[in-house]
């Protein structure tokens, strides 16, 4: 029998995964990908949990991009309605009401319409447009709204209502078996979206106090999701504000055995930034590392490739967005001696094609319609 699974879920281009802890029956959902994630395979999956009295022990939702939150949004609105039974122990999700510094305050409701009737204006992804993978703003339901009405008592409460993040010391979830530390977002990167914001608000003539409406953050929440809040930086590393600021995890397990398990979750997060902040990553053999950013080449080098000692190398995605996986981040895990194993939950047509035939000593397994679970 395993004693840790990890199962990721069909995505397309986003992420779903599900851990769970054999042993001490604990649960880790990180993302909920789309709509039809939750609807096609996520629900059934949780419908079957709940019937047994299990529960989601922890819910993680990295950041506020379609293809990580949508999913959530239809989960907690299931939960709502009652159409599925199973309990959430905590919620870990940065929002507005957490990342800003200083003080917030009731702006007047005219300038709180303006504000939000501006962010109204930004290309967000609506369901007319991608059948099955948005549930559409125009509803009113955003995490923001869901979690305020009935999981506030449980949102970031490991961290006292404040954001999750990197500086604080590794949560123990699980007395004395599993632990958590958060390796990201970290301090810059919660200062760099909340300058982004400001950005937003000035560049529009937009009064620049923090309001503490639920209706100001249902606003911030949108302008994350949209394209423009993603065009943040130039250069080599992934642009995407919202995605520097995700949330990337080490968790670190240890059976009644006494065998130590040690997972990496890095969401779209950079891998650089991430690993840097555990005190010398590279001597660690980690038993799973789940690839930022879908195997994109924006969010992990050549060099931290080859220094990476992992038995399995996960890849969430379909391949039908941005050119992931990135065939130069494939073919540098194919070439690792560090990298015992890639694991994809689709077959990325020609690119998985391409790294078979030249590289057919490298066990490659992919998953069925988009589902994988690998057992440890």
């Amino acid at each position: 029998m395993s004693e840790v699974e990890i199962e990721l879920f069909p995505a397309k281009a986003g992420d779903c995964v599900l851990i769970t802890f054999q042993e001490i029956d604990y649960r880790i959902l990180i993302d909920g990908g789309f709509k039809d994630t939750f609807e096609n395979s996520l629900a059934s999956s949780l419908k079957k949990l709940g019937a047994q009295g299990k529960k989601i022990d922890l819910l993680v939702v990295t950041h506020i991009d379609n293809d990580h939150i949508m999913g959530i949004i239809a989960l907690l609105q299931a939960l709502e309605r009652g159409n599925l039974q199973i309990e959430i122990g905590e919620i870990w999700y940065n929002g507005y009401e957490h990342l800003f510094t200083g003080q917030k305050k009731q702006i007047s409701r005219n300038d709180e319409e303006s504000v939000f009737n501006e962010v109204c204006k930004l290309n967000v992804v609506c369901e007319t447009n991608v059948r099955g993978m948005d549930i559409g703003y125009s509803q009113g339901q955003t995490l923001t709204e869901l979690l305020e009405k009935r999981w506030k008592q449980k949102w970031n409460c490991h961290y006292g209502g404040n954001a999750v993040h990197s500086s604080a010391d590794a949560v123990l979830l699980s007395d004395p078996y599993l632990s958590a530390r958060v390796l990201n977002p970290g301090k810059c990167e919660l200062e760099n979206l909340e300058k982004k914001w400001n950005q937003f608000l000035d560049i529009k003539y937009l009064p620049e106090e923090k309001g503490d409406s639920l209706r100001y953050g249902t606003a911030f929440e949108r302008f994350c999701s949209s394209e423009k809040a993603k065009r943040f930086a130039s250069g080599t590393n992934d642009p995407s504000v919202t995605n520097k600021s995700s949330i990337a995890l080490y968790l670190e397990y240890t059976s009644k055995k006494s065998k130590k398990y040690r997972l990496l979750f890095l969401g779209d997060a950079v891998a650089e930034q991430c690993l840097e902040r555990i005190p010398q990553w590279d001597r660690i053999k980690f038993d799973c590392v789940k690839l930022p950013h879908h195997g994109s080449d924006k969010n992990i080098t050549t060099e931290t490739i080859k220094a990476l000692n992992v038995d399995n190398v996960l890849f969430s995605t379909d391949g039908q967005k941005h050119d992931h996986p990135n065939l130069d981040v494939l073919l540098e895990f194919a070439r690792s001696e560090k990298c015992k194993r890639m694991i994809f939950n689709y077959d990325c047509n020609k690119k998985l094609e391409h790294l078979r035939k030249e590289y057919s000593e490298k066990e490659v397994r992919v998953g069925e319609n988009g589902y994988y679970k690998l057992e440890l």
